[in-house]
């Protein structure tokens, strides 16, 4: 039995098919463009802003973190450290909190970004990521 390469039409019209519900378009909504400004407008932070120090542990390693807020005193911004500089672990936590942070900055709540994350079966975060964001929404807002 031969095979044949599908070419990019076939596959885009299989995955639109395979997505698409009863009912719905074909085609995806176009987004007005004041829509998509406020999707990619990102809130700077002040050069000088109140940040808070918490303790988290996730499978067995300790981390600093510090929470960063904006004036009004929404989230904003975090950083992570481990014991160890410079290590595999320090480098994998300081760039997860920044993606968290891009996030936060522009205007996901830790609630959404924790939604979007993978779970353990017992609900507990699956990643590091998860254990920030569901500390985030413990803390809330600036206490």
């Amino acid at each position: 039995m031969m095979r044949r390469a599908l070419d990019f039409s076939e596959i885009n019209a299989v995955a639109l098919d395979f997505r698409r519900r009863p009912g719905s378009p074909r085609r995806a909504r176009l987004v007005p463009a004041s829509e998509a400004d406020a999707m990619n407008s990102r809130r700077r932070l002040p050069h000088r802003r109140g940040v808070v120090a918490l303790d988290i542990e996730h499978a067995g390693h300790r981390y600093r973190m510090h929470v960063g807020y904006f004036p009004d005193g929404a989230l904003g911004e975090v950083f992570l450290d481990t014991p160890k500089q410079n290590s595999d672990l320090d480098a994998f936590a300081a760039d997860a909190a920044i993606l968290v942070s891009l996030l936060l900055q522009h205007g996901a709540t830790p609630a959404e970004i924790g939604h979007a994350l993978r779970r353990a079966p017992d609900g507990t975060a699956a990643s590091l990521i998860g254990a920030v964001v569901d500390r985030l929404v413990e803390e809330g807002a600036r206490p």
